[in-house]
């Protein structure tokens, strides 16, 4: 009788990890195209808005507004995706991945907001305003940092990750 118990509690084990492998694969593929590649494709679109943002920086107000109006919203609209996605994933791995994807677009959001800052002062200095540049300045050269880790450790994970279950 002993003998039946552990043969069934290790056949458990055996199915429960046969069941973990694919399980995490499925979910891998799924978050990798219905949440990784949307927000890609906002990202890809992010840099073709930030090419526009460089043509009218000469006019602070219109790069300001459109700053404010157009990018803002679709990494808003990104870190909201991701945000879904870390509710509904299940295995930590990838909750770990699209963790640091939330991150990555926070960062984004704040340095997005220290450049409408720079631009609304530029568009209309008054007194500190070298002071208050160089202090923006600081902070956008720190958030770059920041943001620059986190990419770099999103993409590690993200390849991590791809290695294991893409192919599957």
């Amino acid at each position: 009788m002993k003998r039946l118990i552990r043969l069934m509690g290790l056949l458990l084990v055996f199915a429960l990890a046969a069941c973990s492998g694919p399980g995490i694969a499925a979910e891998y593929k799924e978050y990798k195209e219905e949440g990784s590649t949307p927000i890609y494709q906002n990202s890809m679109e992010l840099i073709m808005m930030s090419t526009q943002l460089n043509a009218i920086l000469d006019s602070p107000e219109q790069a300001n507004q459109y700053l404010k109006t157009e990018m803002l919203p679709l990494v808003e609209e990104s870190k909201a995706l991701s945000e879904d996605w870390q509710g509904r994933l299940t295995h930590e791995e990838l909750k770990e991945l699209n963790g640091l994807k939330g991150q990555e677009l926070a960062l984004q959001i704040e340095y997005l907001g220290k450049l409408s800052e720079v631009l609304e002062l530029t568009a209309e200095p008054g007194e500190d305003f070298e002071q208050k540049i160089a202090e923006l300045s600081r902070g956008i050269s720190d958030k770059q940092e920041q943001l620059d880790k986190v990419t770099d450790d999103y993409a590690a994970k993200y390849e991590e990750l791809d290695g294991k279950y893409g192919s599957e």
